[in-house]
């Protein structure tokens, strides 16, 4: 999986802790991937997409954590 060592070294040069890495990322790209669809396709009446995109940001930031300050 070619795409998860370079997320792993990317987030390692970052200063992200990249245990549980593959679980991470089939989340986000989830999120992303509904958002995504819901931005493209759906476009369901009432959803604020501003907002959603903000809370998809907010939540991938916090599943991935504080980056470390000596990376």
């Amino acid at each position: 999986m070619r795409t998860t060592k370079d997320l792993e070294i990317f987030l390692r040069k970052a200063g992200f802790a990249t245990e549980n890495l593959l679980e991470k990322k089939h989340i986000i790209y989830n999120m992303i991937e509904s958002l995504c669809h819901e931005l493209t396709f759906h476009k369901h009446e009432g959803l604020n997409c501003e907002q959603m995109r903000e809370i998809v940001v907010e939540t991938i930031l916090t599943i991935l954590g504080e980056p470390n300050a000596l990376a």
